[in-house]
């Protein structure tokens, strides 16, 4: 058996909660040979499963989906699609979400709450196809996926979907944001499908099904509270010589603990980030960057809010994070010293 080259991917996208009645029209059985992946730090079976393409002990893939006839979808999937016309779907079974500490926290609407819960919850899926020739999977297409997949959960008790809008909404999520499992630790069957969509309607739906508990040390969804600056403290850690992403230079405070700063030196290509209290549950990426940062960095204009800032010119910058919201979200700025 060759053995499957594996290709590290990132964490983009989101999509919208809806509420979705009606009956859906009648499935098509058009020939299923999509191939889909499963993504996230979670766990299949015993196996740990990850941004990739994962493999078990004898080299078989083991976060592919099934592909599976429209009219094979569960009624409650079916149901859920409303007037939307399926063209087939996918499945995963005994995929365990919450299963382990994935070593960071996750966000997500619950019951009208905005939660932090483990990164273990978090959970995407893609349209794949894999290279015969260099053995490589890939992801062809994101689902969610900012512009292109508008995807819609088709569990909404079970799975929080972001809004599909690049401006973040009052609770701070955008498409830039992660589907995150709402239902508890357990074993899922996620289902992936794809719509004939049309203009306003969503070309992807996305659901998880509970089979069973397991047993879980990261269980459980804390509600996130009013942000208040002044109770934290500030740190900017990454890939340069005085972090090593192990170490946080601090920020300090100016006079009324609204705004945190501090001077540090790059080399070209360092990578970095700011969080709160030396902890990753909250922190601060390229997309809350301003604007004049943003250009200053060389960095997009619609940048994941937690995405690594990457310095392309070596040299001392001065970073300030400030203008803090009630959600923790706040605005960072950048300068280059003289």
């Amino acid at each position: 058996m060759k053995k499957v080259k594996l290709v590290k991917i990132a964490v983009l996208g989101a999509a919208a909660i809806l509420g979705i009645t009606g009956c859906n029209k009648q499935p098509s059985e058009q020939p299923l040979d999509a191939k889909w992946l499963a993504l996230g730090q979670f766990q299949v079976g015993e196996h740990d499963s990850a941004w990739d393409a994962a493999l078990d002990d004898n080299g078989n893939v083991i976060n592919l989906m099934t592909a599976v006839k429209a009219s094979e979808l569960p009624e409650a999937i079916k149901t859920a699609a409303g007037d939307n016309e399926i063209q087939y779907g996918v499945k995963l079974s005994d995929v365990r979400l919450g299963a382990k500490d994935a070593g960071w926290t996750a966000q997500a609407m619950k019951e009208d709450k905005k939660v932090n819960c483990n990164g273990s919850f978090a959970i995407k899926v893609g349209e794949a196809s894999y290279d015969e020739v260099d053995e490589v999977w890939s992801v062809t297409q994101w689902i969610p996926d900012p512009h292109t997949a508008y995807a819609i959960s088709l569990t909404p008790d079970t799975l929080f979907m972001p809004a599909f809008q690049e401006a973040a909404d009052e609770n701070g999520f955008s498409w830039a944001s992660n589907p995150v499992c709402i239902g508890g630790s357990g074993s899922y069957t996620v289902y992936g499908v794809k719509f004939a969509g049309g203009e306003g309607k969503p070309g992807y739906g996305v659901g998880l099904i509970k089979d069973s508990e397991i047993t879980s040390e990261v269980d459980g969804y804390e509600e996130v509270k009013e942000w208040k600056a002044a109770e934290h403290t500030y740190g900017v850690i990454g890939s340069f010589a005085a972090s090593g992403w192990n170490t946080d230079v601090s920020l300090t405070a100016n006079a009324d603990n609204t705004a945190f700063s501090a001077t540090v030196e790059f080399a070209a290509n360092d990578e970095w980030k700011i969080r709160a209290d030396a902890d990753w549950t909250v922190n601060w990426g390229a997309g809350r960057l301003d604007d004049a940062s943003k250009t200053l960095l060389g960095v997009a204009s619609d940048a994941a809010n937690d995405a690594n800032i990457k310095i392309t010119e070596a040299g001392s910058y001065t970073i300030t994070i400030g203008e803090f919201a009630a959600d923790a979200s706040a605005k960072i700025t950048v300068t280059k010293a003289a």
